[in-house]
């Protein structure tokens, strides 16, 4: 029998040595993210988050919000879903015409609808965005009436 001799110690790579050296590799999604942010990311915030087996969904929401206004599978269809929404007008309440107790009325059922809706849901933000509407016209008249 061959007499036993000490193992070899094994040769580790250490990454952290100071001699090692790394690089930072980008995907196109990265670069497809530079590009959106250098030309919407004053107003958007938007992100990509990696799907299975293969492939990204395209997020934005605008600066401030706190829900997602859009979820698409490209860059593409994200840019032009940003410059469709930035071209939609924003569609002025006129509220003027109706009394307050029908304003109240209202309120209280959007009330209820909004805690009926699917949180994040597009019909619960637009719920939301009626009864601001609406409490910005109650607190409108209220503040005309003190004025007066």
């Amino acid at each position: 029998m061959p007499p036993v001799s000490e193992p070899e110690p094994a040769i580790v790579f250490d990454p952290l040595a100071p001699a090692a050296t790394w690089t930072e590799q980008t995907t196109w999604a990265d670069e497809a993210l530079a590009r959106l942010n250098a030309v919407y990311g004053e107003r958007w915030d938007i992100w990509s988050v990696a799907t299975h087996p293969s492939g990204y969904c395209w997020n934005a929401k605008p600066r401030g919000e706190r829900l997602a206004a859009i979820n698409v599978l490209t860059p593409e269809a994200l840019r032009a879903e940003i410059k469709r929404k930035e071209a939609w007008p924003a569609r002025e309440r006129d509220l003027s015409g109706l009394e307050p107790a029908e304003l109240k009325r209202m309120h209280r059922e959007l009330v209820v609808a909004a805690g009926l809706a699917k949180e994040g849901s597009g019909g619960r933000v637009m719920i939301l965005t009626e009864m601001q509407a609406i409490e910005a016209e109650l607190d409108r008249r209220q503040s005309q009436a003190a004025a007066s």
